[in-house]
């Protein structure tokens, strides 16, 4: 007997659910097996594991209501049917795109490379009027090359310009037409925040997914659709697990004082120490991290790290060593300090530039010391950015 049989028998559908069956046999679950070899009429279904009345459950009862997996391929088999009515709908909004790309990626790969890169150079000192960056991307492009990534990186400029040519081509008279009509305005800009927030509900939808089916129980080697805590009661009740989230807590705590303490002096040497060139230089070595990939950068570090290593290396040339640097505490401060010091500096180096200066002048004049300036006028100023980066580096590091 299915759990909901009640529920047809008392509305009278029973019949019809009769009807249904006798023309689409199903086969038995492994749990309706066992059942019937004790001589039971059916699956016996606690009230605490009452089940939610979804397609599957309904279907075991009635034979005429539709399962999940009928539902689907219905779903596959109109996508199917309608995929060339969209086909003639996107392919004019696409096409262009692609042949874009192709002709891009063309003309770039055809182009000889002591063509390109001096042309890469001309626009490079264009933008910038700087020689000095000119020879950085020069040197740049000469060092892929010489490691035979020339090709990959000409394709990844072509897709980038593309990209960045359709987003002027499409920005621009959308931003013109922004600031001539406060209804375009009004109309355009919840376009582009829903847009900007887009990327991060990618990830999200998958997480939410994984969270729900953490409520699912696992019967007969099969994960089966339901609400039960038991998976969270087994997990909470491991002392590994707990073991696992204080240590975790406890990194993510040094990591998070450990980053904002190193940051600090960075922040503030590049804020009220350096010319405004060099802050600009410094703004954009730490933002180079950010375009690479972040394995890469913590595997870099096993070179350094690792028994026969750089660092240990130099250290048995004065006699010490070899020292444990990973796997351990010290190897995965290093690994948060990689992900999150660059971002820290960043955050940091914002608002104490966006302090006022006035305000330390007058504190020089009022009689204050340097040391004492810094922590009763500048740190106050600028806690936003501290606190930011604080956080910022305990979710990084935690999750």
């Amino acid at each position: 007997m299915a759990t909901y049989d009640f529920v047809f028998n008392a509305i009278g559908l029973r019949d019809w659910c009769d009807a249904a069956k006798a023309g689409n046999e199903r086969p038995m679950s492994m749990a309706e097996l066992l059942a019937k070899s004790k001589g039971q009429s059916g699956v016996e279904t606690s009230w605490w594991e009452f089940p939610f009345p979804s397609l599957d459950a309904l279907n075991k009862a009635c034979a005429a209501f539709p399962q999940s997996r009928d539902v689907t391929v219905g779903v596959e088999k109109s996508f199917l049917a309608i995929k060339d009515s969209l086909r003639f709908v996107f392919d004019p909004m696409t096409q262009p795109l692609s042949w874009a790309l192709e002709w891009a990626l063309a003309l770039f790969q055809a182009t000889p490379w002591w063509i390109m890169i001096p042309i890469l150079m001309a626009i490079v000192y264009f933008a910038s009027k700087s020689v000095r960056l000119v020879f950085f991307v020069a040197a740049c492009i000469a060092f892929l090359a010489f490691i035979d990534h020339y090709d990959h990186a000409i394709q990844t400029l072509a897709i980038i310009f593309v990209c960045a040519f359709l987003c002027v081509v499409l920005g621009v008279p959308i931003g013109i037409a922004m600031s001539r009509s406060d209804s375009m305005q009004r109309l355009t800009i919840p376009i582009l925040d829903m847009l900007q927030t887009l990327p991060p509900f990618v990830y999200l939808i998958p997480l939410i997914f994984l969270f729900l089916i953490s409520f699912w129980l696992v019967k007969n080697y099969r994960m089966v659709p339901g609400f039960d805590t038991i998976n969270w009661v087994k997990m909470f009740s491991k002392g590994y697990f707990w073991d696992a989230y204080w240590r975790t807590l406890g990194y993510a705590g040094v990591a998070t004082v450990v980053t904002s303490i190193l940051a600090f002096p960075c922040a503030f040497a590049l804020a009220f120490k350096v010319s405004p060139k060099v802050r600009r230089w410094a703004l954009f070595f730490l933002i180079v991290p950010f375009f690479t990939s972040y394995l890469v950068r913590a595997y870099s570090w096993q070179i350094f790290l690792n028994d026969n290593g750089i660092f240990n290396t130099l250290f048995a040339l004065i006699g010490l060593g070899p020292f444990q640097l990973l796997n351990n505490f010290f190897g995965t401060l290093v690994g948060y300090l990689t992900l999150c010091l660059p971002l820290v500096v960043v955050l940091q180096l914002i608002s104490l530039a966006n302090v006022d200066r006035t305000l330390i002048e007058a504190a020089h004049n009022l009689g204050c010391g340097r040391l004492r300036t810094v922590f009763q006028v500048i740190i106050p100023l600028a806690k936003i950015g501290i606190i930011l980066g604080a956080v910022f580096t305990f979710i990084l590091s935690f999750g």
